[in-house]
């Protein structure tokens, strides 16, 4: 989450949390062990592994007049711990490589979180059953340490509270959807979940806090499908008098669990188009090619009723069934059957310059539907192409019309890399607020870079500009439109006429095209 107050920012995507929780069983040199056997494992490439220790102070945290046969109470004081004793294996952590492997330390009670800060920790963790306790919460946000946060049990309600606590404080922090049942059944995970708290909290990473059988290395494949920034995971070293529980992985299971991860970024890939020329490649050969239905004397116009389509392509270079343009022109003599060859045997037509915007309005629609945008049927489109429609994906902008009255809302769309030429209005005032993405906009000679939701009021008589490096959506409430009410500094833009430098459609223009 970016912190705004600090202007820092921290990462939590790509982490690991191996909790060891009461799995040391009391004993410090087994807690060291733990820490040494599973720091010896081949880890996903790119992520940090937080090695989490759980902290109480037992003698204040326990009531003294609480039952003795509690099952907690009982596996707290079997495995209790002094100050002394966690900070010794706080410090067998901190002496593991810097660069990979991180402390993290869940407080359970105020002096536990007086100790966190003693062993020097990376990040503080909240417990599920933590989440809502509002003192201990407030003793945490005082250590100025990243905070991840679990939300077992918890309805939606209970988060958005943790949420709003924690930004009031300008805490750096992330969510944790969890299951408090152990150990986890599939059908309890309600992994969807992740997608719907990413949703509710755009600005979060949020992750997986894992209980299942460490058997199970299923879950973790479709946890990270639902964006799962943070995975975490139970750890344990069994002996004869130290068993493990039904949760927790030892390191031969672990590492499973961590090639799991591995294969799962494998198979998701990247979010952009991978272009791959061996698929190119296969594709083409399963192609139909274009073929002369008779012969054809050159000069002549070749139109579909002159052609065939046939499998397969027998020259590398002719044109394909999806290639092929109409009306072309023979440039030298085809006989029957032969390949239709551009530049060898054929010319085809040049490109009507509202094809550079018919394929424009692909990309403008599908950045529309990225920002998460929905329009009506019953706009109006300005396609602004200050240097022609061929030109219109580097210098030009899009402008879908809202209303026009006493006062006037446009939305508009910068496609990547496009830019908007320096102008001003000599009547119109205009405050732009962006919807989506990042837009540059220099405005009175200063330069401004407006994020979501920021705004930026531009005067009558205000020379501006804008660009956007990435995309941008952004609304423009403005005092009455009147045409002609724009001055551009480039000559060859201002002397021409408004049809010249726009087309205007109704809707897309499907047909006015």
């Amino acid at each position: 989450m970016e912190n705004m107050f600090l202007g820092e920012t921290f990462n939590f995507k790509k982490i690991i949390i191996l909790d060891i929780a009461n799995n040391h069983y009391g004993d410090v040199s087994h807690g060291i062990d733990i820490i040494n056997n599973f720091s010896n494992l081949n880890y996903p490439e790119d992520y940090k592994v937080y090695f989490k220790l759980q902290y109480r102070n037992l003698d204040t945290f326990i009531h003294k007049d609480s039952p003795k046969d509690s099952h907690y109470i009982k596996r707290f004081n079997s495995t209790k711990l002094t100050k002394q004793q966690l900070l010794n294996i706080a410090k067998s952590i901190k002496d593991l490589d810097s660069e990979i492997f991180k402390l993290m330390i869940t407080p359970f009670d105020e002096d536990s979180i007086s100790w966190s800060a003693d062993s020097d920790v990376d990040i503080i963790k909240i417990a599920s059953c933590s989440a809502n306790d509002w003192p201990l919460l407030e003793e945490a946000s005082t250590l100025n340490k990243p905070i991840v946060a679990s939300t077992g049990g918890l309805n939606i309600e209970s988060i958005d509270n943790l949420v709003s606590f924690l930004r009031h404080r300008a805490v750096e922090f992330s969510l944790m959807h969890c299951i408090s049942v152990y150990p986890t059944k599939p059908k309890d995970c309600n992994l969807s979940f992740i997608n719907t708290l990413k949703k509710r909290y755009p600005k979060l990473s949020i992750g997986w806090s894992t209980h299942e059988p460490p058997t199970d290395n299923n879950l973790v494949i479709a946890a990270i499908s639902r964006g799962a920034d943070l995975l975490e995971r139970h750890i344990c070293l069994p002996t004869s008098d130290k068993p493990q529980n039904g949760y927790s992985s030892t390191p031969d299971q672990l590492q499973k669990w961590l090639d799991k991860i591995n294969l799962t970024h494998q198979i998701l890939g990247q979010s952009n188009f991978q272009e791959r020329n061996e698929e190119i490649n296969s594709i083409k050969l399963l192609s139909r090619g274009v073929y002369a239905k008779s012969n054809i004397k050159k000069g002549n116009e070749i139109n579909r009723e002159d052609i065939y389509f046939a499998f397969p392509i027998i020259s590398d270079d002719q044109h394909t069934s999806s290639s092929i343009k109409f009306p072309s022109n023979a440039i030298k003599d085809i006989k029957k059957d032969e390949s239709l060859i551009e530049k060898i045997n054929i010319k085809s037509p040049d490109i009507n310059p509202n094809q550079f915007l018919k394929s424009a309005i692909h990309e403008i629609k599908a950045l529309l539907a990225l920002g998460n945008i929905h329009l009506n049927s019953t706009f109006s489109l300005e396609l602004s192409h200050h240097k022609g429609p061929q030109k219109f994906r580097k210098v030009g902008t899009t402008i879908i019309n809202c209303i026009n009255r006493e006062y006037c809302k446009k939305i508009l769309v910068q496609l990547p890399k496009q830019q908007h030429p320096l102008h001003y209005h000599p009547r119109k005032e205009e405050t732009f607020q962006i919807l989506f993405g990042t837009l540059e906009i220099i405005s009175d000679g200063h330069k401004y870079i407006l994020n979501e939701g920021e705004t930026l009021t531009v005067l009558p008589g205000v020379w501006h500009c804008f660009y956007s490096e990435k995309g941008c959506i952004f609304e423009e409430v403005s005092t009455t439109h009147f045409n002609e009410d724009s001055v551009y500094k480039e000559k060859s833009i201002q002397k021409l006429k408004r049809e010249e430098r726009k087309t205007t459609v109704d809707h897309w223009g499907r047909f006015q095209m």
